[in-house]
């Protein structure tokens, strides 16, 4: 997935998009060794999104706008397993949290 996100953003510095487009492109990103999580995220619109009972790997690609107030918040639906968020901003990790516990809950939110 991270080679998916540094393909376009090396075609966006390429073809120099920025010129045409005030957006960024930001993704949400799980990892971790947790067999079931659910996740809570703003998504491109800017409206809570949830998605239940999912596996991690997981990540959510979108267009942000400037100023655009990002959150995701990633809860453990397990009593083992580790959980990691990763928030990026043109295929460059802003922030990342990791959580190893029962039922490990991490959020995120940043301004892109």
């Amino acid at each position: 997935m991270i080679r998916i996100i540094f393909i376009i953003c090396l075609f966006c510095i390429i073809f120099n998009c920025t010129l045409f487009s005030p957006l960024s492109e930001a993704a949400y990103e799980v990892t971790g060794t947790a067999t079931l999580v659910d996740i809570t995220f703003k998504n491109s619109d800017g409206k809570i999104s949830v998605h239940k009972n999912k596996k991690p790997p997981w990540i959510y690609i979108f267009q942000a706008k400037p100023r655009f107030v990002a959150f995701f918040s990633v809860q453990s639906k397990v009593k083992t397993g580790s959980i990691t968020a990763r928030l990026y901003k043109e295929g460059e990790v802003l922030k990342s949290v990791s959580a190893d516990s029962a039922f490990a809950f991490v959020a995120i939110r940043d301004t892109l």
